[in-house]
């Protein structure tokens, strides 16, 4: 088996397509609209696993991240980020509960808390 995608709640679509295109790079690949509700698949550069965007219909929990990403390096992906206005909850830091493993955590456009990775 294998993860097709994850989804994420949002409140404004137009508003998390620019986020999620122009601060993480995905590319948007389906947009489809049906009875009020909207629906945005995106696709991760060289990733298989897509992102599901759905409207909101629950409050958010928000205390737990809702996607994790792994990338090569953790300090250059933060820096690029903040370079874009992304503020990070979690600045980069050694995981307590991985070895060998750094992580930060930021807010996407939508209040989800988004993990990003690498391992050392």
């Amino acid at each position: 088996m294998l993860i097709k995608y994850a989804t994420l709640p949002v409140d404004d679509a137009e508003r998390a397509i620019a986020f999620y295109t122009a601060k993480l790079r995905l590319t948007l690949v389906s947009d489809v609209g049906w009875e009020g509700h909207r629906r945005l698949e995106l696709a991760f550069p060289n990733g298989e696993v897509g992102l599901l965007l759905e409207q909101r219909t629950q409050p958010s929990a928000g205390q737990v991240p809702a996607l994790v990403v792994s990338v090569p390096d953790l300090e250059a992906a933060c820096e690029r980020l903040e370079s874009l206005g992304v503020e990070f909850v979690t600045p980069p830091r050694d995981s307590p509960r991985r070895a060998n493993v750094r992580f930060a955590i930021f807010r996407d456009s939508e209040g989800n808390l988004i993990r990003i990775e690498t391992a050392l």
